[in-house]
């Protein structure tokens, strides 16, 4: 019953967190993208609409939770909420349960119903303990490789200008990307100020991954270009986990676009594993695709770049309908056939 007991807990503890994110953003104007806990996956589809599936990532079940901006107007206060919402209602919640357990009567009995009653009570004792450190934890201003708490995105959040600004900004075009808007449909005021900065730091470059393919996307080479090669030039300095998807990203451009099969091909051959790649199984599978096509093989190019749009196909992945249009218009450029119609054979 206490192991139970506990699960139970700490479920609903990091429940109680995410669901503060995503209710705060709604209150300003945001919809809900995504919610993690556990096993439990919620994810809003192409079609608007929520639907619940089994979370077979194991990085996020921990509790994850996206919610998409209505509007770009007041972004930064939106953003703040949504950040401030998840360690406010742990604590609430925390302080709650703690004070009905202090206030309660369980009772001495040794029957069924005092058994029960005292294994209720310490239900929760164990929830409102949970609740509470995982909101005072939360709220802490650290920041670990490419996470950062919610006390620090709060910090960033509060002082007004160019760094708040692009907090904000990085933080609505990757809740737009988990709801599965096209890039080209993304905000391009937002996506200038991803960029504004030029730091280096992790935000600037996951900021420029995604200002990457909002211009890509939009039939800008030129821009995506420019941002390929920021990305490159800071690829070193890059966390250790998000390299390999800078690598990947750096070959594919390369080898599609730039027409330099010798230096996509080492940018491929030097991409590591790591646990990030797992939001987008086919990069390395679409990078191996591009280059071959850049050396000459056209057919073990073509048979990879079906390969992985098949996958996309079935797999959910961030990015999906814009990497299966990158796919089909690079067969196109080749003069390969269309690989979706190769996959309905």
């Amino acid at each position: 019953m206490t192991i139970v007991s506990v699960v139970l807990a700490v479920f609903l503890a990091l429940a109680v967190h995410e669901g503060g994110h995503a209710l705060a953003g709604r209150l300003r104007g945001m919809r809900l993208a995504m919610l993690v806990v556990g096993p439990v996956h919620i994810q809003r589809e192409a079609d608007g609409r929520l639907r619940w599936r089994l979370n077979r990532m194991l990085s996020l079940a921990g509790g994850a939770v996206s919610s998409v901006p209505g509007t770009t107007e007041g972004l930064r206060r939106a953003v703040l909420a949504f950040a401030a919402g998840g360690p406010v209602a742990s604590v609430l919640a925390g302080a709650l349960a703690l004070a009905t357990y202090g206030l309660a009567d369980p009772g001495a009995g040794a029957d069924e119903a005092g058994t029960l009653r005292h294994a209720l009570a310490g239900s929760v004792f164990i929830f409102g303990a949970i609740s509470s450190g995982i909101g005072i934890v939360t709220l802490l201003p650290v920041s670990q490789g490419a996470f950062v708490s919610d006390g620090k995105r709060i910090l960033r959040l509060l002082r007004p200008g160019p760094a708040a600004e692009r907090h904000a900004a990085v933080a609505a075009l990757g809740s737009w990307m988990i709801a599965g808007v096209r890039p080209r449909d993304w905000s391009p005021g937002l996506a200038a100020k991803a960029v504004a900065l030029a730091d280096g730091s992790h935000e600037d470059l996951s900021g420029r991954h995604m200002a990457w393919a909002h211009a890509l996307d939009r039939g800008d080479a030129a821009s995506a270009g420019e941002h390929i090669r920021y990305l490159a030039d800071h690829a070193g300095d890059a966390h250790a986990q998000y390299r390999p998807v800078i690598d990947l990203t750096v070959a594919y451009f390369d080898a599609a676009y730039a027409g330099d099969a010798a230096s996509a091909r080492t940018r491929l051959a030097g991409a590591g594993k790591s646990p990030l790649l797992a939001f987008d199984p086919t990069a390395r599978t679409r990078a191996e695709g591009a280059v071959l096509l850049a050396e000459g093989d056209a057919e073990g190019g073509y048979r990879k770049l079906v390969e992985a749009y098949a996958l996309l196909g079935r797999a959910r992945s961030l990015g999906k309908e814009f990497n299966m249009a990158e796919i089909r218009r690079l067969c196109r450029a080749r003069g390969l056939p269309d690989p979706g119609a190769d996959r309905a054979r």
